[in-house]
């Protein structure tokens, strides 16, 4: 039986400071014990959320921007690197933005877990995608550079960036076949993906389900770019496509262009224009960053699109073929890859998205249902945010991390 969706509010987490946007659960309930002043005296002692920008070469070429956050444990042991009791979370993005979209809800999510008794084993990643944000083959040369000579910005490439960090970065060769010998306990990650992260995160788990613990899906879209006919995508770009591509991009990288785009994905404009922080840090931390927190998401894409590599990754992005499926070598279906997904699944939905509208949060949600579930068998839930359109992860993060949490 499929049952209906959980429906929350997410309204009120715009007009909270961070943090407070939503009560955490576990915090909720320890209030019913007679420790609560010695956990929050011991909250309060520990340090709070870190995060540390680094880089990762993707096929020993590209660098890749990468960010990870992470909270001390509450037991006041170390949660190092190397820690077999750390938890895994991978954020993966949507199109034109990059990490920078995930820092408020970073730190929602690991105020939550610090102030847990059980806390401070989550470690947060999320990094750039090839050709967006701060991650760009070297020397780019509007597709005709050496790095760039051969190179398709597809849904594949993303696909296997994404596998190649989670295995080498995330899971630190601890995950996959033959894993966990001599380096610890085996582990697997837990994915979370919005828009097309969520597109990327379900092709992943369904190629490797070795490596993805669970799937948070946050108004995933179920179709990659437009796939036009007449090239394949692999720089450099013929002739018709590098001129169709530059068009493209420079309209959509205007600004007035991508403030339009965000209206109509945002319910609240002052989610991204600037009117809420965006800094990791809140003010009064001193790594606390002034200048980007007033800043609106317009300008940061916009910032995103200035090199010399832009025109023709967008050009290749618009004409590359959707990811494969690898047993039929063939288009890979969104649908029938949910429907083959072994991990558990969290659909989680801005409800009043006009894109990946409920509608189609709903045909989602009766795939994963129609799964095998028996004993032991993958999970399903699906929680509707009213109040936030295709991005609750930048809009309602108290609430996003209320229920991911």
């Amino acid at each position: 039986m499929i049952g209906r969706p959980l429906r929350l509010l997410a309204l009120a987490s715009l007009s909270l400071p961070p943090s407070a946007s939503l009560s955490s659960p576990r915090r909720s309930a320890a209030g019913a014990g007679g420790d609560v002043g010695a956990a929050a005296a011991a909250a309060a002692a520990r340090p709070g959320p870190s995060v540390d920008a680094r880089t990762w070469m993707f096929r020993g070429v590209h660098p890749v921007h990468y960010e990870v956050a992470s909270c001390p444990p509450a037991d006041g042991g170390g949660a190092g690197e190397e820690a077999d009791d750390v938890v895994p979370l991978v954020l993966l993005a949507g199109f034109g933005v990059a990490s920078f979209h995930y820092r408020r809800l970073m730190r929602e999510l690991l105020v939550r877990d610090g102030d847990s008794l059980a806390g401070g084993r989550l470690r947060i990643y999320a990094l750039d995608y090839l050709g967006q944000g701060r991650s760009w083959p070297p020397g780019c040369d509007d597709g005709f550079s050496p790095a760039e000579d051969g190179l398709g910005y597809s849904a594949d490439t993303w696909v296997e960036q994404v596998e190649d960090f989670v295995a080498e970065v995330v899971l630190d060769g601890r995950g996959g076949p033959g894993a966990g010998e001599g380096k610890g306990k085996k582990r697997r990650a837990h994915l979370l993906g919005n828009s097309v992260g969520g597109y990327l995160s379900a092709m992943l788990a369904s190629r490797r389900p070795d490596l993805v613990e669970s799937l948070t899906l946050v108004n995933a879209t179920p179709v990659w770019g437009l796939n036009l006919p007449g090239w394949d995508g692999r720089l450099p770009a013929p002739f018709l496509p590098r001129v169709i591509g530059r068009a493209g991009f420079d309209l959509i990288r205007n600004p007035d262009v991508i403030d339009k785009y965000l209206d109509s994905a945002y319910v609240h404009r002052a989610a991204h224009d600037g009117s809420h922080p965006d800094s990791f840090h809140p003010p009064s931390h001193p790594d606390h960053d002034g200048l980007e927190a007033g800043r609106p998401l317009a300008s940061r894409i916009r910032e995103c699109t200035e090199g010399d590599g832009g025109h023709a990754a967008f050009a290749s992005i618009l004409f590359s073929p959707p990811a494969s499926d690898r047993a039929t070598g063939g288009p890979a279906d969104f649908y029938a890859t949910l429907r083959g997904l072994e991990a558990d699944v969290l659909l989680l939905f801005g409800e009043e998205d006009e894109w990946c509208s409920p509608p189609v949060a709903r045909r989602m949600h009766s795939t994963l249902a129609g799964r095998d579930g028996g004993e032991g068998g993958p999970a399903t839930r699906y929680v509707s945010l009213g109040g936030c359109g295709h991005c609750p992860v930048h809009e309602a993060p108290g609430a996003t991390a209320g229920v991911v949490g």
